[in-house]
């Protein structure tokens, strides 16, 4: 466990292994809006969109056809890309079925992973 602690925040992270994967959980216990009255808005600005990218490219966009979904794989997820391609057709149909249900790059991973 690593804690850091400062005027406001208290930032602890855990990191345990657990059915062969890593569970991290992080807990900030100061309000956002006490964090972000202390920073110069060019600072709160940077912050929002180093965010909102990782958000971004946390998910794929939805309603892909076949062959644009694995175009943002090879764009945008080189690694996964390169798994899914040394799948069978029919694992990268699953694959990509699987993706219309479930639309997060965490979720295909898992579904790469195992169909390997």
């Amino acid at each position: 466990m690593i804690t850091w602690k400062s005027e406001f925040v208290v930032l602890s992270v855990a990191v345990a292994l657990a059915m062969g994967g890593a569970v991290i959980h992080a807990r900030d216990s100061a309000p956002a809006t006490d964090l972000t009255a202390q920073k110069p808005p060019e600072i709160v600005q940077e912050i929002e969109r180093v965010v909102s990218r990782a958000e971004e490219r946390a998910t794929l966009p939805l309603d892909l056809s076949r062959s644009d979904f694995e175009r943002e794989l090879s764009e945008r997820y080189v690694g996964t890309h390169t798994l899914y391609r040394a799948l069978s057709e029919q694992a990268q149909m699953e694959v990509y079925e699987h993706y219309q249900q479930d639309n997060r790059i965490e979720s295909i991973r898992r579904v790469v992973a195992y169909a390997m």
